[in-house]
């Protein structure tokens, strides 16, 4: 992960050379190995590299040439596909920042939708004065701004945007609150902990001059067309090719590859694509690591997800390192840092594979994470809600039959609960306002401040509405809830602390619009759930898996709850770290954005 960052002063004043010095400091860990300022008249660039892949061997930005600069924060994934339409080879002599730039000489304005991979980048046009912006479809990689009177502001990091005088550092305590509130994050899009520093939404591009500021959305997966399948064979053939070109080109590393392994199926699918993708290669796939912990912190328990962790290495012949929670990480997780400029999401055991990876070379993390979101999706109730009210009669009762076959049930009855009584169940609750919550969501609420009360309820509301079809669903996960920008986000930040490189091949452009595109019968065709990628993959994948056996994961939720209660002076509710933070900035003087509630 590299870091960019610039400015524009909107009256047309000079930016000093102290400025970008001062915004690339924050920035010192995001890029050891090349800096690169440039600066002319009200605007200056910066970009601080560190190499994640082979082609940043000849990476040199800011490009400034042909009446542009340009920095770039990139892995373009379509370089093959690019390179004879720009007129660029494709092998590694050339950077992806270079296929960035040409793509923007050739299509302009247009380029993003040209573009495939996680990106953020930025280019001044020089005789215009103007600057435009684009964050890849799903925010992989981040893009925070400051839109003010006096002049725009950008960079990959908070404290970047920070270190400009002009940016007011005022809290924007509703965001704070409404970020520690489980679910409802849905209500802070494109804001941040800060009133006055915006963050780019994913599928967006930006357009900045002294006179405006456009956001427009450039991806549009709710417009994605439709697709029939005769078989779920014929969907598995289009499929496959799919699900190996988004592993393949995710492994264009500048060093050793690893994964995340659950046991679940998208970790799984992940890792064993690319173990066998990386045969033969230099770097091949040897190692793996879980959030489960050792056997020597939690003795074997019944259903252990460990069993099926060690049954799939033994079998690929990979060793697994497991995760060991300790109060040190802990306090490292949620007291040693300010959580709203270095985001929290899944830290607790993610800081511990991070510096476990970087310990032992690797460069490089592939998860399955944006599974659930898309070709993974688990379906029910949706799918079968869906059948039903568009009268997809025949489509209901083959899936209800194969899904009788699986529990040895009734077919009546299974048909009257998963087509009619769970989904209208569903909706009375919704409608009449008692929505049954999930234990983390009651455990966010006993928390709260009664002030904070009807904005958790607004965000419930927005949570569990009770969506008529698949694709609603799906793009609620993908686009709507924020969860997948948050971890993307926070993620990212972790990733530039130790110099790993995460990479989710299921949250894929081409891979999130084929799952999209599918009719709802598609995922539940046989019976099972998930059915698109276990049957794609089914040459790959472990027979309890094929048969979609749901995981649990007893030994991780007995670890982490042990070591919560081992660890004194922890915040007990993301309210109390919320809180916390607010009265740090109230008594560092700092002003305080009041909630507002509607």
């Amino acid at each position: 992960m590299s870091a960019i960052f610039g400015i524009f002063r909107k009256s047309g004043e000079t930016v000093a050379k102290d400025t970008l010095s001062a915004m690339r400091a924050p920035l010192a860990g995001w890029g050891t190995e090349r800096q690169g300022v440039w600066k002319e008249g009200p605007a200056g660039l910066g970009h601080l590299l560190s190499a994640d892949t082979p082609e940043c061997a000849f990476e040199r930005q800011p490009i400034v040439r042909e009446g542009f600069a340009l920095v770039a924060d990139a892995r373009i994934d379509n370089r093959e596909e690019l390179a004879p339409v720009l007129e660029l080879p494709a092998n590694a002599s050339f950077p992806d920042s270079e296929f960035i730039f040409r793509a923007w000489l050739r299509w302009g304005e247009e380029c993003p939708h040209h573009l495939l991979g996680d990106y953020a980048f930025a280019i001044w046009d020089l005789e215009r004065r103007s600057l435009f912006c684009a964050r890849d479809h799903i925010g992989a990689r981040p893009f925070f701004y400051h839109d003010g009177p006096e002049c725009f502001v950008f960079g990959s990091d908070l404290r970047a945007v920070l270190a400009v005088t002009e940016v007011p550092e005022r809290a924007n305590e509703e965001f704070v609150m409404l970020n520690c509130m489980v679910g409802a994050q849905c209500l802070t899009h494109g804001r941040t902990a800060f009133r006055d520093i915006a963050r780019l939404r994913p599928g967006h591009v930006l357009f900045a001059n002294s006179h405006q500021t456009k956001v427009p959305r450039y991806w549009r997966p709710d417009r994605v067309p439709r697709r029939s399948f005769s078989s779920p064979d014929e969907m598995a053939a289009d499929l496959r090719p799919l699900l190996e070109e988004a592993v393949r080109c995710r492994l264009r590393s500048a060093g050793p590859v690893s994964a995340h392994l659950s046991g679940g199926l998208d970790s799984t699918a992940v890792t064993l694509l690319a173990k066998d993708l990386l045969k033969g290669s230099p770097h091949p796939l040897r190692q793996v690591f879980s959030w489960s912990p050792p056997f020597s912190a939690v003795p074997r328990l019944e259903e252990d997800e460990r069993d099926r962790i060690e049954q799939i290495c033994n079998s690929a012949d990979l060793e697994c390192f497991w995760t060991e929670i300790t109060p040190d990480s802990l306090r490292t997780a949620f007291l040693e840092r300010d959580v709203f400029r270095e985001f929290r999401y899944a830290w607790i055991h993610e800081l511990s594979v991070s510096e476990q990876a970087r310990d032992r070379g690797i460069r490089t993390i592939l998860s399955g994470w944006g599974g659930d979101e898309g070709i993974t999706f688990p379906g029910p109730p949706h799918i079968w809600w869906e059948l039903t009210w568009r009268g997809k009669w025949k489509d209901l009762w083959r899936g209800v039959t194969f899904r009788t076959r699986l529990d040895n049930g009734s077919r009546v009855a299974n048909l009257l609960r998963m087509a009619f009584w769970h989904p209208l169940k569903t909706r009375l609750l919704y409608w009449t306002g008692r929505i049954n919550l999930p234990s983390h969501f009651r455990q966010a609420a006993s928390g709260l401040a009664p002030e904070e009360v009807p904005i958790f309820r607004k965000a419930l509301r927005l949570t569990h509405h009770p969506r008529a079809s698949v694709r609603a669903a799906q793009l609620w996960r993908i686009v709507g809830s924020g969860h997948l920008e948050r971890r993307l986000e926070s993620w990212a930040v972790l990733g530039a602390r130790t110099g790993i490189s995460y990479r989710y091949p299921w949250l894929d452009r081409r891979v999130l619009e084929f799952a999209l595109a599918l009719q709802p019968k598609c995922y539940i065709w046989d019976g099972r759930n998930r059915l698109p990628l276990r049957h794609a993959l089914s040459d790959l994948l472990p027979g309890d898996l094929l048969q979609g056996t749901k995981p649990s994961e007893p030994a991780l939720i007995k670890h982490h709850q042990s070591a919560m209660a081992k660890t004194p002076a922890l915040p007990s509710t993301g309210y109390t770290l919320a809180d916390r933070w607010i009265r740090r900035q109230r008594l560092a003087g700092k002003s305080i954005d009041k909630p507002e509630v509607t």
